[in-house]
């Protein structure tokens, strides 16, 4: 089963990175990969505490289970 992040957690993503809400949910469905030398992604990446790789190689699942994991989802 896989995990979806909580209501409201693209929205939140999106304003803290400045990425729009549809390019955040490209990166999350696999789409698209962020460019990994943007501002942009380095807020993402502070704000979730993922790592670049996981953003960069990982699938959809790993990358939703990391930000879950983070402790980021939801709160």
């Amino acid at each position: 089963m896989t995990e979806k992040l909580p209501h409201g957690e693209i929205s939140r993503l999106a304003h803290h990175s400045g990425y729009s809400q549809q390019m955040i949910g490209r990166i999350l469905s696999g789409y698209r990969r962020p460019y990994w030398r943007s501002d942009k992604f380095q807020k993402l990446l502070d704000f979730t505490g993922t790592k670049e790789n996981l953003w960069r190689y990982g699938t959809p699942e790993e990358i939703t289970a990391g930000i879950i994991a983070a402790g980021k989802g939801g709160n």
